[in-house]
């Protein structure tokens, strides 16, 4: 009975090495970098401002899983003399893997390194951090994923622990 403890003991921890291995290792060959068109074209359709991913997207995801994105940019609105929203030159984020699997998103941190954001009022009120009209257009019905339904995600739980910027400037411009 000692030896089955001892091999079903050895399996395990091999098991639990593999998968730490595999964590470590699989960021190498997943070419995340396939998805910026994806990223980019996504944002422009859900805040309807063009998103730039200049620079490289990397992924790990052991101890916790993370992206980090290098010279991003969001556009102004259309009609805006600052033709960018916000640049930074690098954003990381870093969350709990496990949780994520049921739509519980534990965030350790958000850091935002050189970010530059400009605030732009026009002389009719208009801003260009007002999102809640971006993308709508006309009197159209919301689709399925707007009300709430089809495959649309949901979280069921978000916790952010840090969030932090350094290097930031914040320009006002208010034309009124």
């Amino acid at each position: 009975m000692k030896k089955l403890f001892k091999w079903l003991g050895i399996l395990v921890v091999g098991l639990v090495v593999l998968l730490v291995l595999a964590l470590l290792i699989a960021p190498k060959f997943v070419n995340i970098q396939k998805l910026k068109p994806r990223i980019e074209r996504s944002v422009q359709e859900a805040t309807g401002r063009p998103l730039v991913l200049g620079g490289d997207l990397k992924l790990s995801l052991f101890p916790w899983a993370g992206v980090t994105l290098t010279n991003v940019s969001l556009g102004s609105p259309e009609g805006f003399e600052e033709k960018s929203f916000a640049a930074f030159s690098e954003f990381e984020v870093r969350m709990k893997l496990l949780p994520l699997l049921s739509r519980d998103v534990q965030v350790k941190h958000i850091i935002l390194k050189g970010l530059r954001l400009v605030l732009e009022r026009q002389k009719d009120g208009k801003t260009n951090w007002d999102f809640s009209k971006a993308g709508q257009t006309g009197n159209k019905e919301p689709s399925v994923e707007e009300k709430g339904g089809g495959n649309a995600f949901s979280l069921k739980a978000l916790a952010v622990g840090e969030i932090s910027v350094t290097d930031g400037t914040i320009l006002f411009i208010d034309r009124q």
